[in-house]
């Protein structure tokens, strides 16, 4: 049986110290379908931990992080955040957000813009971020040069730009090669090492056993262990 919200609270998963975001209840239609896409989903996410969302395909795991992320609404229940987490929110669609004609140091500069940053903490994060990733050297090459594993640490990166509390990733290994796998685990690693809450969505299991500290499990829209 799921843990209802009061089971939560009890369980002390209450909006203060390491709590980021709760959810309560949390439901998600879309119009036309007879099923509710995610149906009375209630869970925590922590700061310093990678919270992994686990499912077949059509389980409704991007469906219930594009929710958390506010790029959709839901219909039923809640979300509630942390004070100063609405505004160090960061979410990594699969698909790659990459201007292929720009470099990468345009690509950084565009959506450090985007998170209001100035040029100046645009420039050092970015050099500092795409040090840490391996592609330095690369900064300043266009993106349609880049190998596919180039381009996912790249995409990671820009998600990393202005310090997130929580950090939404949707597939973010899809395509990339081992040594791009290995820079990237080892720089969420650090970033979960340092506070941030990272949610985390893969169909690569030997990722997920490497990476995630608790894991949900959806199957048709409901939880199937709330991963408390």
């Amino acid at each position: 049986m799921l843990p209802t919200w009061q089971a939560i609270l009890q369980r002390n998963y209450k909006m203060k110290n390491r709590e980021l975001c709760i959810l309560h209840e949390v439901r998600k239609k879309y119009r036309g379908s007879k099923e509710a896409a995610i149906e009375s989903a209630s869970f925590a996410i922590q700061s310093g931990e990678i919270l992994g969302i686990l499912g077949e395909n059509g389980a409704g795991k991007s469906t219930l992080l594009s929710l958390i992320a506010r790029t959709q609404k839901f219909d039923g229940g809640s979300i509630e955040y942390r004070k100063d987490v609405k505004k160090r929110l960061s979410y990594l669609p699969q698909e790659l957000s990459l201007y292929q004609e720009l470099t990468g140091r345009e690509n950084m500069t565009f959506w450090g813009l985007l998170e209001k940053m100035n040029g100046s903490q645009i420039k050092v994060e970015s050099e500092s971020l795409l040090k840490e990733l391996g592609l330095l050297e690369k900064i300043d090459k266009r993106v349609q040069t880049y190998s596919g594993g180039m381009k996912r640490r790249l995409h990671l990166a820009t998600a990393l730009l202005g310090k997130p509390s929580l950090l939404l990733l949707d597939e973010p290994f899809v395509g990339a090669d081992e040594v791009s796998i290995e820079q990237m685990i080892k720089i969420l690693k650090v970033r979960r090492d340092e506070g941030v809450g990272i949610v985390l969505i893969s169909h690569q299991k030997e990722i997920v056993d490497t990476l995630v500290d608790r894991r949900i499990y959806i199957k048709k829209g409901r939880m199937m262990d709330a991963g408390l």
